[in-house]
């Protein structure tokens, strides 16, 4: 009996004894995984602080290119205004160049009917004159004939 009951007690202290190692095996155990826990955990807040490095970068990247390309369309438009610009005035030239040209000819045929009219008028005095001239030779020798005429008779 008292065998029995040391084999008893020594089984009781083995299971406790067994029961503790469990215990501080589980214990352990439990230790590593919150060590492993925490591990992960600062992990993923180094690496999510990574992520929004990443995407804080991204954006100021975005920003500074979305306002680059502002900047880009703003002068694009700024030499496109001034082409157009530009080409109003190169037209605007191109017409009173025209005019211009249109007045000088319109100032030039005005001269050349002007000389034409005065060359007109000079020949039409040139034949008065000549015609006064005949007619006026016609007369002296109209006159002279009466007078021979008159001297014959006489």
């Amino acid at each position: 009996e008292r065998i029995e009951k040391q084999q008893h007690m020594a089984r009781a202290w083995g299971e406790k004894e067994a029961s503790n190692r469990q215990l501080v095996d589980d214990k352990l155990k439990r230790e590593k995984e919150l060590e492993e826990q925490r591990r992960r955990e600062h992990e993923a807040q180094i690496e999510a602080s990574r992520i929004a490095d990443a995407e804080r970068k991204a954006n100021e990247q975005l920003k500074h290119a979305e306002e680059r390309q502002k900047a880009l369309e703003e002068e694009a438009r700024r030499q496109e205004q001034f082409a157009k610009d530009r080409e109003a005035e190169r037209l605007k030239h191109e017409e009173e160049q025209a005019k211009i040209r249109q007045e000088y000819e319109a100032v030039r045929q005005a001269d050349r009917e002007r000389e034409q009219q005065a060359e007109q008028a000079r020949r039409a005095e040139f034949e008065a004159r000549r015609l006064e001239e005949e007619k006026a030779h016609a007369e002296r020798l109209a006159a002279e004939k009466v007078a021979r005429e008159e001297r014959d008779r006489q």
